[in-house]
């Protein structure tokens, strides 16, 4: 396609419009109507500090005028706007899709889509609800470097929803805004630990406004929650973690863990709670009861407004190190198959650990007690 083509179907001014080598790039430009064929052509085209004015169309992969619709179009939008619909329900994104440092006023519908190469939405807004409903993104790791996935300094300030959606390869949530209700319901996480340095799921310094659902979704590779804040509640329900991080992670609200299954080593390292902690069980479809497990577990230097451990079940060895419960905390029915170790802890609530199960070495060192402590019916097998 020529530059003389490109602006006869944009209807724009052919001097806006340069060709680098394979690529066309257009400039400044403010564009109405795009035929939505357009995005048909073998292409890899950029559009730099343009306005869309009418809505944004992709043909979905089966629709009534042609079979297979395949949006073969590499794209690149860069500090671009988009002042309403961005539709691309059901498309089939042959290449990789790159909306950079964009502002989307209107809706954006990327629901049933799939994404054959990466996807890059960094340090765009969303001002509108954005739905990821049962999206793929298939692209998977080939390198260390290249995110396949990248939400980084994204901003959504209405709702979002990823409920259904498939991540083949990394995902990069770093240093994004959701300022409003966040959604990761059937989510499927699948990228493997593959290289020891990468983050496969990156939630670094995320910040969440707004309440957040985790919800019957496992993450694969490792999952990093550094830094995040969550200042509205969060429910953790039926997730499933291979290797995870909560390190200087602050939950200003109440986090309820229900089912949630640390199949390795976790650590919450420095992390603040700064209303009720919920770690319990729940049940299942088949009516059956799941646990929250921890293979083995690490609290250092948490601080605990209220928590609850109520069946909790520690399979590996469950350490509290420089813990500080500053209300009620409650260990009830819990079982302790390997060593449990309390080191510096500071109560400044009531604090109940009743009918319990410790089945190998159980440690209380340096406990400091400021309200009522209770014990009762306390299994211990081995006793140090």
């Amino acid at each position: 396609m020529t530059e003389q083509e490109l602006a006869k179907l944009l209807r724009i001014d052919e001097d806006r419009i340069k060709k680098v080598e394979n690529k066309l790039q257009v400039f400044d430009a403010e564009l109405k109507i795009i035929n939505a064929t357009f995005w048909l052509n073998e292409i890899d085209i950029e559009f730099w500090r343009c306005s869309f004015k009418e809505s944004i169309l992709f043909l979905p992969k089966e629709n009534d005028i042609y079979k297979n619709a395949i949006v073969k179009a590499k794209i690149l939008f860069y500090d671009c706007s988009f002042e309403t619909f961005f539709l691309a329900r059901g498309c089939c994104f042959e290449k990789d899709l790159r909306c950079m440092v964009c502002d989307f006023l209107g809706k954006v519908d990327f629901c049933e889509t799939e994404f054959q190469g990466k996807v890059d939405f960094q340090s765009s807004v969303f001002k509108n609800e954005a739905r990821f409903v049962s999206t793929k993104f298939q692209a998977k790791t080939l390198d260390k470097k290249n995110i396949e996935n990248n939400f980084r300094e994204t901003k959504f300030e209405e709702r979002v929803g990823f409920d259904g959606a498939e991540f083949s390869g990394r995902v990069c949530f770093a240093i994004a805004v959701f300022k409003n209700e966040a959604r990761f319901v059937s989510t499927k996480f699948q990228a493997d630990d593959i290289y020891q340095e990468s983050t496969e799921n990156d939630f670094w310094e995320a910040q969440f406004w707004g309440d957040t659902i985790f919800d019957s979704l496992e993450f694969i590779g490792k999952t990093s929650f550094l830094m995040t804040k969550f200042l509205k509640n969060v429910f953790w329900n039926h997730v499933s973690f291979c290797q995870v991080s909560f390190r200087k992670t602050i939950f200003e609200s109440s986090s309820v863990w229900q089912g949630v299954a640390f199949k390795k080593n976790v650590k919450f390292d420095s992390v603040y709670f700064g209303k009720e902690a919920l770690f319990r069980s729940t049940l299942t479809r088949e009516n059956r009861e799941r646990f929250t497990t921890f293979q083995k577990v690490e609290f250092q230097n948490v601080v605990f407004r209220e928590a609850n451990f109520s069946k909790v079940e520690f399979i590996g060895d469950a350490i509290f190190n420089g813990v500080v419960f500053k209300d009620l905390i409650n260990f009830h029915k819990n079982n302790f198959k390997k060593k449990y170790k309390f080191s510096r802890q500071y109560f400044w609530g009531d604090y109940l650990i009743l009918w319990n199960t410790f089945q190998q070495r159980t440690h209380f060192f340096q406990m400091h007690f400021w309200k009522s402590a209770k014990y009762r019916t306390q299994v211990f097998a081995i006793q140090i």
